[in-house]
């Protein structure tokens, strides 16, 4: 009966090995749920029986060569899968990922489809076409991979506007963005991490590439306010979506928000706030989203954060309020009252903004929504927003002071410049300005690299720290972000750096 029973179990295992092999070459779910299983519950059952029967010493047990062959496989099986996770986790080559963008086998790789053209075959080169603003692939991540970088060969007809490359870093919509091309500074003097300068001029607009944050000290000098008493600050004016402000903090720091969400888009809605000193992160909370999860543009009830620290040393911090556009800033209430907004404000009701203009360029405003189609005034100048989504702009003169007037409301105001609410409220808190617009930068810390061919063909490249990504399933998603609409790529290429 034994016997019967083993013999049973030796050509289940065939049998289940043989399908483990043809799932290599299928993706179908009935594997993973099923095959698998029932492989390993048959393996373990040999392995223990073929390990039993080897402790029998005084036992003659006659084994045929069909039995030899599967119990030998058996006890192979273990060392290959622990050779298997040794070589994933500490193999220390650099791997390289090559997609043939155009070739019979890169189906699939950019999505979605429709947003990509059948392959072109040009002069023996294949490609693809892609023809919508956002495109996303895939790519294995290996666990002990420090760093991703990625290659792409590309071309068009108008790069007018700039190419980037994301990488996901969070649970969500989130990723963090590099610039591969822009044709704008190809007259620019780009510094890499090792050849910047000590310093640069007063009120210089910097821009750094985020994966070299962490490796470039900067001469940034932090505004000392003599004589400031705090007075406290009370916005009622309602924000939208994520922000970033600037404070001037002595003594304690009490900051406090209304949220709500406006459940206009499915999904969870949570709030973050984080309070950092330069790039050190002091306190974060998370405000839960309300419940609603559906998209009923049912408002959900007010929920109020705080955070507060006591006998912070003098000087500017930066809170971080990430959130969806599902999400309503109601109120912020400060007991510091120099409190400004870096790089953009959205803001819902109609509003007074205050500004002083250290760097001669461009402000820019836009409206989500026709109903918000208003003529906005930047001291003398008007501003017609006649049209939603589209950005309208005006030159401001260096050392100028702005008063923003917006009668209607939900307005997104993006500047170089730093803004507030009031100008009780105004400081400039360092000697420079960090910027994330790359085009709008006086100088460029980055590692950006791009090599042009003789066929008018473009390699760019970018390069991503695997510690500040999210990789779920040892897979990392990518986006490729561009407003060209005849964007032709040739090949991807991605290699992991141990």
């Amino acid at each position: 009966m034994r016997k019967r029973v083993i013999k049973v179990l030796l050509a289940g295992f065939v049998a289940l090995l043989l399908l483990v092999v043809l799932s290599l070459f299928l993706n179908n779910n009935l594997f993973n749920y099923i095959i698998y299983p029932l492989f390993f519950i048959n393996f373990f059952i040999l392995f223990i029986l073929f390990i039993k029967r080897s402790f029998k010493k005084n036992i003659s047990i006659e084994e045929n060569i069909y039995e030899k062959i599967v119990k030998w496989i058996v006890y192979i099986i273990p060392f290959i899968v622990i050779g298997y996770i040794l070589w994933i986790n500490f193999n220390p080559l650099t791997e390289a990922i090559l997609y043939d963008i155009g070739s019979d086998k890169d189906e699939g790789i950019l999505t979605p489809l429709e947003r990509v053209s059948p392959t072109i075959n040009d002069k023996g080169i294949t490609y693809r076409i892609i023809n919508a603003p956002l495109t996303y692939f895939n790519a294995p991540i290996t666990p002990n991979a420090k760093y991703v970088k990625i290659q792409i060969k590309f071309k068009s007809n108008s790069l007018d506007y700039p190419i980037k490359i994301g990488a996901k870093s969070n649970n969500g919509w989130d990723y963090r963005y590099t610039t591969i091309y822009d044709k704008f500074l190809e007259n620019k003097k780009i510094y890499n991490e090792n050849d910047y300068p000590n310093s640069f001029e007063e009120n210089s607009i910097i821009y750094i590439d985020p994966i070299l944050k962490n490796n470039v000290e900067l001469n940034i000098i932090e505004t000392k306010l003599e004589g400031y008493t705090p007075k406290g600050v009370v916005i009622n004016k309602q924000l939208r979506g994520s922000h970033t402000i600037l404070l001037y903090v002595k003594d304690d720091l009490n900051f406090t928000i209304i949220k709500q969400d406006i459940n206009m888009y499915e999904g969870i809605d949570e709030l973050s706030i984080m309070l950092y000193k330069n790039e050190n992160l002091i306190k974060e909370i998370i405000v839960p989203d309300d419940q609603i999860t559906d998209s009923s543009k049912i408002k959900g009830f007010e929920q109020t954060a705080s955070i507060s620290e006591d006998n912070l040393e003098e000087g500017v911090y930066r809170i971080e309020i990430l959130s969806g556009d599902d999400v309503i800033i109601k109120k912020i209430i400060s007991n510091q009252d120099k409190l400004i907004f870096k790089d953009k404000i959205f803001i819902l009701d109609p509003s007074e903004i205050y500004f002083k203009n250290y760097k001669s360029k461009n402000i820019l405003f836009t409206t989500p929504h026709e109903i918000s189609l208003q003529i906005i005034k930047v001291n003398n100048q008007e501003i017609k927003l006649e049209e939603k989504g589209k950005k309208y702009g005006t030159e401001i003169s260096l050392g100028t002071e702005y008063n923003i007037i917006i009668p209607k409301g939900n307005v997104i105001i993006e500047s170089e410049n730093y803004l507030s609410l009031s100008e009780g409220s105004f400081f400039m808190p360092y000697n420079l300005f960090i910027s994330n617009n790359i085009r709008n930068a006086d100088y460029i810390l980055s590692n950006y690299k791009t090599r042009k061919l003789d066929d008018g063909w473009i390699i760019a490249e970018a390069r991503f720290k695997t510690e500040d990504l999210y990789i779920e399933n040892n897979k990392l998603n990518f986006i490729l972000n561009q407003e060209d609409s005849n964007l032709q790529i040739d090949w991807i290429k991605i290699e992991l750096i141990k």
